[in-house]
């Protein structure tokens, strides 16, 4: 009895706990903290990528809702304008709200009771900045975008097909009933900066900002997504013969 009193006697501390701390406490080596952020490295490397890849397929889906809602403001222009397509420049266009594209005519429809604002633009005038209500979630001016210089200077998320430009020019602009095929012909689509993608070198102006594809709204008002391969990315005129640039053309 008296070892046992003794012993416990040995084994309390002078703060009244019954142990020493300092003998029984775990400390991590500086080795073992190291696996561990290796650990939490590797792990956040495995997820960052798909966490990417998410926010990209959620930008994606923001820039197909807006081109749905440029395609209801498309076929409500040609609904008050004799069946015509959307021409890409606004010829009416005056006064201080001259901005002379196809951007001008859809803003009735998509900014209703407002006063002029670029749509899906970047635009600097006087050194002031905006930014459009239906510019393309993915969309980011390039690189020379000097707003805090530039007096005017705009940078366009969306283009559309020139051969509608050449028509226009020609004054040959045709109507919605014309086009046999309208959900083949393109329209509208994403843009590196300009407001018009030339169907002779696109390359120019098209980025595929979504996965290695751009977005298309095309003339039936549907919206699709579009590898390279598909929008017949031709040098030369050859592209004049392929029905996602011409409506009359006999390639798809």
């Amino acid at each position: 009895m008296f070892w046992f009193l003794e012993k416990e006697k040995e084994g309390t501390h002078r703060n009244g706990h019954g142990k020493h701390p300092s003998k029984h406490r775990r400390v991590f080596t500086l080795i073992e903290l190291l696996v561990v952020i290796s650990i939490i490295a590797i792990l956040a490397g495995m997820l960052l990528p798909a966490l990417n890849h998410a926010r990209e397929k959620a930008r994606a889906i923001g820039c197909v809702n807006i081109y749905s809602n440029l395609g209801k403001a498309v076929f409500l222009y040609a609904n008050d304008n004799q069946d015509y397509i959307l021409p890409y420049k606004n010829t009416t266009a005056s006064g201080g709200k001259a901005f002379y594209s196809y951007e001008g005519l859809l803003h009735n429809y998509l900014n209703p009771g407002n006063d002029y604002i670029y749509l899906f633009s970047y635009v600097v005038q006087s050194k002031v900045l905006s930014k459009g209500k239906f510019i393309c979630p993915s969309f980011s001016p390039p690189d020379g975008f000097d707003y805090e210089s530039a007096s005017f200077i705009y940078a366009s998320s969306t283009g559309m097909n020139t051969y509608f430009s050449v028509l226009f020019a020609g004054n040959s602009y045709p109507k919605m009933t014309m086009v046999k095929m309208p959900s083949k012909v393109s329209l509208l689509m994403d843009s590196k900066q300009s407001m018009m993608i030339e169907y002779g070198s696109p390359l120019n102006n098209l980025v595929f900002r979504h996965s290695g594809n751009i977005n298309v709204l095309y003339l039936d008002g549907h919206v699709n997504a579009v590898s390279r391969r598909l929008t017949a990315l031709n040098s030369g005129g050859i592209n004049f013969r392929y029905r996602f640039w011409n409506y009359e053309g006999i390639y798809e």
